[in-house]
């Protein structure tokens, strides 16, 4: 039997790992995707294996939203900037060139004032931005080397503001995994291994993506619902929504467990909806409609990203197309099976966090490009219920490795040519491991989804004597 300071040993390696890479990461500058010079002393680690540990560029991307908005700029540019060559960027940058009537921004204001919260706190240097940093691609942040001294202090702070956001990051993985670790529901059920949230995937995406915020916003809502705080829930929910929206999938679920009634129904949604209005209207009033709907006008018109989809391979390609009947099949899908889940009132927080996952896990698996910092949203709802079924528990183990495989691992290999062949050949390998790896994702997707639905049919069998909930204060929060 392990002795007792040996069983919370999963709850230092966040804090090991936020050393780590603070102590691998330059004071003064991003790490490219490809990496830093190979052989440059300033750096503790030097080429493309840092990149294993973190990544910046997503950090590139808070920082530069951050540096626009404290400018005193506008939001609603509706076109992302182009890359310009990192080798160009730095005489392109001595031009000046004219900046653009507004940025752009792809994160909605709760989000945008959370970067925007940490970048004051680095201590950013007084002073006029290079127009060309303001309206310039991400990647050019985190492939630019400061020459000048003004630069080289506000990369210094870009450096910090990211410090802080993985504090806060981790912070968040950190409760999501105190409260598994209790237990989500009410006297101490639906408790999760907690090691299962330490796995490569999820302590790298929870470091550099702030997607653990609405993830564990999401698992707190779950969790406050059981305690029969509905409002609460409904607040956190909302947060978890001002900063994804995704969250909106898993609402109809968690209202239908908080609500006995159309008037209970109605508080909910009000509380809901606070956090939304609370962060999106003071945007409306600075940055205008223009400004609001921006993030929404890139996100929705986002083309089919191919590479790690599962169109063309586990789903019809022409289901991916935008618009028409591709679009109504996916929103027809979703809304039959979140509103086929929300019918009946889950019996338990084991089913609510079931009905979540299913909801979840679906939304991902229809989207037409993939980001691999979604596997947060489904790990925290499937931990808590891995406990009692070893096969869910190596299904979640299973997952996360596929997900770091995918990226950084293979995507790195692929977009840097590091499979030591030439580029015909490079492909081939390519598509066969990318390939491999999303039929392997949809396969274990997939069992997970099939056992847990099953496990909702046989609770469904249960007498409704003791699978009835009891009554829902309310307004308490």
């Amino acid at each position: 039997m392990p002795r007792p300071g040996l069983r919370h040993w999963p709850f230092l390696l966040p804090v090991v790992y936020f050393a780590v890479i603070c102590w691998l990461q330059p004071a003064d500058r991003f790490v490219p995707p490809g990496g830093l010079p190979a052989g440059d002393t300033r750096y503790p680690v030097t080429g493309g294996w840092a990149r294993v540990v973190y990544e910046d560029v997503d950090n590139a991307a808070f920082v530069l939203r951050s540096v626009n908005a404290e400018q005193g700029r506008l939001g609603g540019r509706p076109d992302e900037p182009d890359g310009i060559e990192p080798a160009d960027f730095p005489e392109y940058a001595a031009g000046h060139p004219p900046l653009e009537p507004r940025y752009f921004t792809d994160y909605p204001p709760l989000a945008l004032y959370l970067f925007r919260g940490g970048f004051r706190l680095s201590g950013p240097p007084a002073g006029p931005v290079n127009s060309a940093v303001l309206d310039s691609n991400y990647f050019n942040v985190a492939h630019y080397e400061p020459a000048s001294e003004f630069d080289r202090q506000l990369w210094r702070s870009f450096r910090v503001s990211q410090r802080i956001y993985s504090a806060v990051f981790l912070a968040a993985l950190l409760g999501v995994m105190w409260l598994t670790h209790n237990g989500v529901g009410a006297n101490g059920r639906a408790k999760g291994p907690v090691w299962l949230l330490v796995l490569p995937g999820v302590l790298y995406f929870a470091g550099c993506r702030y997607d653990i915020l609405p993830a564990a916003l999401t698992l707190f809502a779950i969790a406050a619902t059981d305690r029969r705080r509905p409002l609460l829930a409904a607040v956190l929910l909302g947060l978890a929504t001002a900063l994804k929206l995704y969250p909106l999938v898993v609402a109809p679920i968690l209202l239908r467990a908080a609500a006995g009634s159309v008037r209970e129904a109605v508080k909910w949604c009000a509380a809901f909806a606070v956090p939304l209005v609370a962060s999106y209207l003071p945007m409306l009033l600075t940055d205008g409609v223009q400004g609001v709907l921006g993030p929404f006008k890139f996100q929705m018109s986002r083309p089919a990203e191919q590479w790690w989809i599962f169109y063309g391979r586990v789903i019809p390609a022409g289901l991916a197309l935008a618009g028409g009947l591709s679009s109504l099949f996916r929103a027809v899908v979703l809304l039959a099976v979140v509103g086929g889940m929300a019918l009946r009132r889950p019996p338990d927080v084991e089913s609510l966090l079931r009905r979540c996952a299913v909801a979840v896990l679906l939304f991902i698996s229809l989207q037409v490009f993939f980001s691999p910092q979604w596997w947060l949203w489904a790990a925290v709802l499937l931990v808590p219920l891995a406990s009692r079924s070893p096969r869910l528990a190596a299904a979640v183990v299973l997952s996360d490795l596929i997900i770091y495989l995918g990226f950084p691992v293979v995507f790195d290999l692929l977009a840097f040519n590091g499979l030591g062949a030439d580029r015909a050949s490079s492909d081939r390998v390519g598509e066969a491991l990318r390939a491999g790896l999303v039929y392997a994702r949809a396969a274990v997707w997939f069992a997970i989804a099939a056992g847990l639905l099953r496990q909702e049919l046989k609770a469904a069998t249960v007498p409704a004597v003791t699978a009835a909930p009891q009554p829902v204060p309310v307004g308490v929060w």
